[in-house]
């Protein structure tokens, strides 16, 4: 793939492997990221303005989805991945939304906290995240 990836999505592929969590959200391996990412920069209804595609500097790097459409990249603007903040795009044109944290921050936010913009992104459910 030509960069390094998040060492706590590491350390959760080495302990999980390939499978769901809450038996919806699917965790991409590292050697379908790219392939991931080449279907998905084949869709032009996915709202990642202004982002572009990786592996573009800052580009989106898909490393997750699930069965409401959404999927889950990384922001890959800083040199070290384990600063890469998570992007979350929903099935329709929706804009996507930002969060600044690392990948199983973000799994665990989403499956313990009741309040988690999950699976609507409505900038209403995003309260308090």
């Amino acid at each position: 793939m030509g960069t390094r990836l998040q060492t706590d999505y590491k350390r959760l592929v080495e302990t999980f492997g390939e499978g769901q969590f809450d038996g919806f959200t699917g965790v991409h391996l590292p050697d379908t990221m790219t392939k991931f990412a080449a279907c998905e920069a084949a869709l032009v209804r996915r709202p990642w303005a202004p982002h572009p595609v990786f592996p573009a500097p800052g580009g989106l790097l898909p490393w997750a989805g699930n069965e409401h459409d959404q999927s889950f990249y990384w922001i890959t603007e800083s040199p070290d991945p384990d600063r890469w903040p998570v992007y979350v795009t929903g099935g329709d044109t929706e804009e996507g939304h930002r969060f600044d944290c690392t990948a199983t921050e973000f799994l665990f936010r989403r499956l313990t906290d009741r309040r988690h913009p999950s699976p609507s992104l409505s900038t209403s459910r995003l309260t308090g995240f």
